[in-house]
C-alpha cells in the first residue's frame, strides 16, 4: 500500500514536471534541473510540486457546507488540509456569487465580486502562489492547488475577503451568509416636527428600488439584515416631497441611524373661468358700471366694473365653489350661491337686470 501510494506520488511529480513547466527541462552534470533557463535544485523542484499540487488532505462531505442556509452542489467535494478548508473553485460562482476565471497556462485564478478582485498567481521562481486582493499582495495560510486537474481555494479567505462571514459549528457544518447591519430612524414633518405614519421606505439595492419597510404611528421604522455596503434610500409619501439620502454606511452587526424630515407638497392649484355679459333688458344693450363680485367665502375675493361694452371676465380662478353677485347703482343686485369652477371649465353668465333673469352655461376654455 506505501509502495502505491510511492508511486503516485511520483506519477503526480512526473505529470507536473513535464506539463506544468514547459518542454526544455534538462538535467545538468550537478542533477539541478533547468526551468524555462534557470537552475532549480531538486529540493526546489519537489517543493514546488507540493506547492502546486496539493497533498495530504482529507475529502470532506459537501452537504456540510452550506450559503445562507442552502447547500452547494459541489461537481467533486471539499477538502480539508491542515484543518483548513478548500473548495473547487468553480463551486465560488455559485455558492459565493462571485466570477471566476481561471487560466490554465499560466495558473492564475481570478475570483471578481462587486468591487472586490482576488487573484493568486503563479510564480515559478519563488515557487508558490502569490495572492493579489485588489492589486495588494497578501498572505494567506491556506494557498490554493490542484488535485486531479481541478483548482481548489481556501473557503474561509475567500468568503471574509468577499464580506462574508464564516461559522464553523461543533458538529462539523459550516455556515457562510453575508455579513449585515441594519438601518434604522424616524421620519418627521418638517414644518410641524410631527412624526409621520404611512411613509415608503425604499433601499436601492442594485439599479432598483426595493421596499423594505413602512413607518408605523410614532414615524419610526427598521430594516434588519442589510449587507455590509454603502447604499441609497427613498422616502415616499403621497402628500410629501420625495427624500433621497444617498451614502448610507451600513457596517456589520451594528445599526446605522438615519433620521429623515419631509416637506409637504404644495398642492398643485387647478384654474377655471368666470365671465360673461351685462344688459340693461334688451340684449343688445350693455350695461356700464355694473359690478360683479366672485367670493370662495376663504382667501378669494375679486371684484370687476364693467366697460361699456358690459363684458367681464375673471382668470385663473381656482377650482371650487363661489357666490357671485351683480350689482347696479340703478337695479340693485342678482345674486348666484354655489357657483361651481371646474379645471379648465368656464362659467358664461348672462345677465338681465330689468327682467332679472340670468342664464348660466360651462363651457370648455379654448
Amino acid at each position: 500500500m506505501r509502495k502505491a501510494k510511492r508511486l503516485l506520488a511520483l506519477l503526480i511529480t512526473l505529470v507536473f514536471v513535464m506539463s506544468f513547466l514547459v518542454p526544455g527541462i534538462a538535467l545538468a552534470n550537478n542533477s539541478n534541473a533547468k526551468v524555462q533557463g534557470k537552475q532549480i535544485a531538486p529540493g526546489q523542484l519537489k517543493k514546488m510540486v507540493e506547492n502546486k499540487f496539493l497533498q495530504g488532505y482529507s475529502v470532506m462531505e459537501q452537504s456540510k457546507i452550506k450559503v445562507k442556509g442552502k447547500g452547494i452542489d459541489f461537481d467533486v467535494p471539499p477538502v480539508i488540509k491542515q484543518g483548513r478548508t478548500l473548495i473547487p473553485v468553480r463551486a465560488i460562482t455559485q455558492g459565493l456569487g462571485a466570477d471566476v476565471d481561471w487560466d490554465a497556462e499560466t495558473g492564475t485564478i481570478t475570483i471578481t465580486k462587486g468591487s472586490t478582485v482576488i487573484e493568486f498567481i503563479w510564480d515559478d521562481t519563488s515557487g508558490k502562489y502569490i495572492v493579489y486582493v485588489n492589486n495588494k499582495e497578501v498572505e494567506i495560510e491556506s494557498p490554493p492547488g490542484m488535485i486531479n486537474n481541478r483548482m481548489f481555494v481556501p473557503l474561509r479567505f475567500i468568503a471574509e475577503t468577499l464580506g462574508l462571514k464564516v461559522k464553523y459549528k461543533d458538529d462539523g457544518q459550516i455556515d457562510i451568509d453575508e455579513e449585515v447591519g441594519s438601518i434604522e430612524g424616524k421620519v418627521t414633518a418638517e414644518t410641524s416636527g410631527n412624526a409621520l405614519q404611512g411613509v415608503k421606505v425604499y433601499l436601492k439595492v442594485g439599479t432598483k428600488y426595493v421596499l423594505k419597510a413602512t413607518t408605523n404611528s410614532q414615524g419610526k421604522y427598521s430594516i434588519d439584515d442589510i449587507p455590509v455596503g454603502t447604499y441609497t434610500m427613498q422616502f415616499v409619501h403621497n402628500d410629501y416631497q420625495t427624500v433621497t439620502v444617498t451614502g448610507i454606511k451600513v457596517a456589520k452587526d451594528s445599526a446605522t441611524i438615519r433620521n429623515v424630515t419631509m416637506v409637504q407638497d404644495e398642492e398643485e392649484e387647478l384654474y377655471g373661468e368666470i365671465s360673461g355679459t351685462i344688459y340693461k333688458g334688451s340684449e343688445e344693450t350693455p350695461l356700464k358700471n355694473a359690478q360683479i363680485t366672485i367670493d370662495d367665502g376663504e382667501d378669494y375675493f375679486y371684484t370687476i366694473i364693467t366697460g361699456s361694452n358690459g363684458t367681464f371676465k375673471f382668470t385663473n380662478v381656482p377650482v371650487g365653489t363661489y357666490q357671485v353677485v351683480f350689482y347696479h347703482t340703478d337695479y340693485g343686485d342678482i345674486e348666484h350661491l354655489n357657483i361651481k369652477v371646474e379645471e379648465n371649465k368656464r362659467v358664461v353668465f348672462n345677465v338681465n337686470f330689468e327682467s332679472m333673469v340670468t342664464i348660466i352655461t360651462t363651457v370648455d376654455i379654448d
